[in-house]
């Protein structure tokens, strides 16, 4: 392999994100270069791969290829244009020295020695130099020393081998919390997190090693963000392992430990592959404080996921409480104090500062749980377990027809009626052939008895299992009929509702309105204030499936439901009408009202032990937030949502998704990648071709915005071929439109004019008879003409931007119309044409909108330019 082709891969491993797969890219180019490089090569890839060992979690390995580089750079045979990563470098051999117990302290301090001799001889500030004596100092406790360094650090100016400007404050925060410093830490860092900060570890570093300032100091508001905002960017990065400890710890220590106990689940697996000992031991011991808070809570017995099995909480923290103790006893026999173990034994001696700090959005009301008093006999006991369900507190109801069936195993009469419909019920969503079964033994045990009324009930509820199977109404409609000659107005009432919502089920929504219209009669008749809130919420429900025209009106009705049915005594179905509500009115632009719905309908789904509908509002409320351009709100209500339907084993796609677009918004890309693959891979397990193309659509654009090209262009062509198996055919020409212009920017120019020719012939099947196809062929063509003037190909790319332009004045897209009009002028001006040129951009100048004043001032130039 010759050198240039390994530069190429040298630079193709430093493009890709810090961890395993870039160091695996540069070790595949570290061992072509030894077998085949030049020594250039060979100096500049133990150059890289120096940070890449230390950014991506593996710093131990990073001492080699830095003594070989410093060996090289002694011998006068180095290259010299990597000298100032040199330097830089020994800043990184300082701070992995002190976290590996097994190197002397004596090598350490040689080390800082030769770091200061060579930052003098080559000019350097001594700000970086203080800087790390000041750390070594703190390491073993040496509080004079340090606060000597810390002294000197700060009096020394920044030069060009100090620390960003996040970074620098970081470790002097560092410095304040370690002396109690609380306010001056937070003090420091609020002008820096205030600013720009383009650093790869900032701002999550900085924010995670002030979340207990925070606290201490009072700024709980800015303590949740932090850790919201910080975690997220970390929580996919085995290297931050010790700043996802001091996550734990600030959960641990202001109420949070079930909060904990998920970052411990999430991430106990990484301690296998420690970066350090030092994060080792660091996470095991506040690890060990969030288990020893749940332990003192009464839950010692809880079951921790790990990745060999769970493992009870009480076993759990005494495993983490002896690794990290064990440790601490290796620094302290280096260092030679005791100064890490009772570091260590802080931590895990420590006490909550705070009863509950919540760590995200508006917080609600939480119900008080309703104590339950269990009848002696099987009728009232029945009667409770009826009453439960029809107030949709299903998990209850199921508890109290368990107590029914120890006390009466073998009902008889109405009471196995009874119990054979509540058996289809709790049943009828999930197997409706068994719920099917049941229903029909009861109907025979009621018409056995006589019980006409209650005969004809049932049949009304197997008539709607009927219609959902797409067998029609006929069974239904007689039973009620049947019923409304039997005189109970309540059943009656009931089976309106069925043959209402079976109306709409086999698609007759006229019908299904106008028997909703019919059932409020008897309802009323019947006075039973729950019968008539379920009305007054299906009438709501099926007004909002009907049309946009009968919103208001359908939440109004879902106001008046929610009422009623907390007046009925039935919270769980008042808090289900108000998330229908929430939905509708986000769905129609009440963002901010939908805002403030949303939380307390978790809560109170989370208080009734229903995970599932409390997920599902959260994917919701994720959505809304997206909308309302909140994405850290989102962010968070949408992890949480996929943490609980994981756990259930609940589809997760729709909340990954957009969890994929909330972290595009916050700016952590790889994050937003990792979702989308993905949820791209669930799409073609259930054999949603077009779906899994969205996602390598949303994936292509993101990449594009990285300007990772090549990789765009490949999402981009895997999304067109997706969308080819699906007959999506605009959205194919679309992404095989950006392929084109994404290999055109990786500058592979046969690949770029290889997929223009297969978007051409798909364009060429697609007359451009509606505006969406005509805007991709104009696009197209705009695109073809940019690529082609690249490639000095002016000739062939005229007539494309002329069609281009057509297409835009079709569409009357002005501001394309002039954007296409200054890419025509300058292929003129190339082709030797000026007066054309100047004509084409006089023309696109007019027809410019005045407020496009950056467009207009490119035409402007172009114009003067051209101008005699």
């Amino acid at each position: 392999m010759s050198d240039e082709q390994l530069w190429e891969r040298l630079w193709a491993a430093e493009r890709l994100p810090h961890g395993k797969g870039q160091i695996a890219a540069f070790e595949e180019v570290l061992r072509r270069a030894d077998a085949e490089g030049s020594p250039e090569i060979q100096y500049a890839v133990r150059i890289f791969i120096t940070s890449a060992y230390q950014q991506g979690g593996e710093p131990a390995k990073a001492f080699v290829p830095f003594s070989w580089c410093l060996a090289m750079h002694d011998r006068g045979e180095a290259d010299s244009r990597w000298d100032s990563n040199l330097l830089w470098y020994f800043k990184f051999m300082v701070s992995s020295m002190t976290n590996f117990p097994e190197i002397p302290l004596e090598r350490t301090y040689a080390v800082l020695d030769d770091m200061e001799r060579r930052y003098r001889l080559a000019g350097h500030t001594m700000n970086p130099v203080h800087q790390h004596r000041e750390s070594v100092a703190r390491h073993l406790g040496d509080k004079e020393t340090a606060a000597e360094q810390y002294r000197l650090w700060n009096a020394s100016p920044r030069g060009e081998m100090s620390d960003c400007v996040g970074c620098e404050p970081d470790s002097k925060v560092a410095h304040l919390k370690w002396l109690g410093r609380h306010e001056e830490a937070v003090q420091l860092a609020e002008p820096v997190l205030a600013g720009t900060l383009t650093c790869s570890e900032q701002p999550h570093s900085m924010q995670s090693s002030l979340l207990l300032a925070y606290v201490h100091t009072g700024r709980l508001a800015e303590a949740a963000s932090a850790h919201r905002q910080a975690y997220r960017a970390i929580r996919t990065q085995p290297a931050y392992l010790y700043t996802v400890a001091e996550h734990i710890e600030f959960c641990a220590l202001t109420g949070n430990p079930g909060r904990a106990l998920e970052l411990i689940e999430r991430h106990l697996g990484w301690l296998a592959e420690a970066p350090t000992p030092m994060a080792e031991m660091t996470f095991c011991a506040m690890a060990a404080l969030a288990l020893r808070v749940v332990a003192e809570s009464g839950h010692a017995d809880a079951a921790i996921e790990r990745p060999d099995g769970p493992v009870s909480a009480g076993d759990l923290l005494a495993e983490l409480t002896s690794r990290a103790l064990a440790v601490a006893a290796r620094f302290d026999a280096r260092n030679g104090n005791s100064t890490q173990s009772s570091q260590i034994q802080a931590i895990l001696d420590a006490r909550p500062l705070l009863d509950r700090l919540p760590l995200s959005g508006p917080m609600p009301s939480v119900p008080e749980p309703v104590a339950v008093s269990y009848p002696d006999s099987p009728a009232e006991l029945a009667t409770l377990a009826e009453h439960q369900f029809m107030i949709d507190d299903n998990s209850a109801s199921a508890v109290t027809w368990a107590r029914f069936d120890e006390l009466l195993p073998a009902p008889e009469g109405d009471l196995l009626a009874r119990r054979l419909v509540a058996a289809g019920s709790l049943v009828v969503n999930e197997d409706r052939d068994a719920a099917g079964r049941h229903w029909t033994r009861a109907a025979e045990v009621y018409r056995e008895l006589g019980n006409e009324v209650r005969y004809e009930a049932v049949r009304a509820r197997l008539g709607l299992l009927s219609c959902f199977a797409g067998e029609g109404l006929d069974d239904l409609t007689a039973s009620v009929e049947r019923l409304a000659g039997l005189g109970d107005a309540e059943q009656y009432a009931w089976s309106l509702l069925r043959l209402a919502q079976a109306a709409l089920v086999t698609g007759d929504p006229d019908r299904a309105m106008a028997t909703l219209d019919e059932a409020r009669k008897p309802a009323e008749e019947a006075d039973i204030p729950l019968l008539t809130a379920q009305l007054v919420n299906q009438t709501a429900e099926f007004s909002a499936a009907l049309g946009e025209e009968l919103t208001i009106e359908s939440i109004e009705l879902l106001e008046d439901a929610a009422e009623r049915f907390r007046a009925a005594g039935a919270p769980i179905r008042a808090t289900g009408a108000t998330h229908t509500l929430a939905r509708l009115k986000a769905a129609f632009g009440d963002v901010e009202a939908a805002y403030g719905l949303f939380p307390q309908v978790i809560a109170d789904f989370t208080a009734f032990g229903n995970p599932l509908a409390a997920a599902q509002a959260r994917v919701d409320f994720g959505g809304l937030c997206l909308r309302a351009d909140r994405p850290e709100e989102a962010a968070d209500a949408l992890e949480d949502a996929i943490s609980v339907l994981s756990r259930l084993e609940a589809d997760i796609s729709q909340p990954q998704f957009l969890l994929a677009k909330a972290y595009r918004e916050l700016r952590q890309p790889d994050q937003a990648l990792e979702l989308l693959d993905e949820v791209a891979a669930l799409c073609l397990a259930q054999e949603n071709q077009a779906g899994a193309g969205q996602m390598h659509d949303l994936s292509g654009e993101i990449l594009d915005e990285l300007d990772r090209d090549a990789q765009a262009a490949e999402s981009f062509t895997r999304a067109a071929d997706l969308f080819a198996e699906s007959g999506f055919s605009v959205d194919e020409l679309r992404t095989r439109r950006r392929a084109t212009l994404s290999w055109h920017w990786a500058r592979d120019q046969d690949r770029s004019l290889a997929a223009l020719a297969v978007a051409d012939a798909l364009a060429a099947t697609l007359p451009a008879e509606d505006p969406q196809t005509l805007w991709e062929h104009s696009m197209l063509n705009y695109d073809a003409s940019r690529i082609l003037a690249n490639f000095d190909r002016p000739a062939e790319a005229l007539p494309r931007i002329v069609k281009a332009t057509e297409g835009f004045v079709a569409l009357e897209a002005l501001t394309e119309v002039a954007i296409a009009g200054s890419l025509h002028g300058r292929i003129l001006r190339d082709l030797d044409r000026p007066a054309e040129a100047r004509a084409v951009l006089t023309d696109a100048l007019a027809a410019l909108p005045a407020e496009a004043t950056h467009q207009r001032a490119q035409l402007q130039a172009l114009l003067d330019d051209l101008t005699p």
